[in-house]
């Protein structure tokens, strides 16, 4: 009889196996084929009260149009705190991200950077100064409590 550390297994290794063959095929599958890749500003204002008047507020969105749009709504991909849209757009080993597996599939995406965070301007005058990082409460968030207790 099978157990059940057999099954999760057999389970685990044919999950890998998959999302390494999905992963390997979309990159093979030649350039990504768009209409249009461009990107834009949402928002924001002059501030006449700041040195130089800057321009504050303003929110970056980056789109890529698929040649062959197949879907009449588009995604808009909205990072999460302390993230930006360059999240939905690679991944630290060179694959493709989020924006383009919905893109090979026909659908317009949009890919935002919130106000005051990567390519949307921060400006202190009107934000606030940028805080300081808090990795320790990052890593107790996001990291394994096992991976924690081998590195002590």
């Amino acid at each position: 009889m099978v157990g059940f550390r057999d099954f999760a297994r057999a389970a685990a290794i044919a999950t890998a196996l998959t999302l390494t063959i999905s992963a390997s095929y979309a990159q093979e599958r030649g350039p990504l084929a768009l209409a249009k890749a461009s990107y834009f500003f949402v928002g924001g204002k002059i501030d006449t009260a700041a040195d130089g008047s800057p321009m504050v507020g303003q929110m970056y969105v980056e789109t890529m149009i698929p040649a062959r749009q197949r879907h009449p709504y588009p995604i808009v991909m909205v990072h999460g705190g302390s993230q930006t849209g360059t999240n939905f757009t690679g991944t630290p080993d060179g694959r493709e991200g989020w924006a383009q597996y919905f893109v090979r599939r026909g659908y317009a995406v949009y890919v935002v950077d919130q106000v005051a965070r990567g390519r949307s301007a921060h400006w202190s005058q009107m934000h606030g100064p940028v805080q300081p990082s808090r990795f320790a409460f990052t890593e107790q968030r996001f990291v394994a409590p096992i991976a924690r207790r081998r590195r002590a």
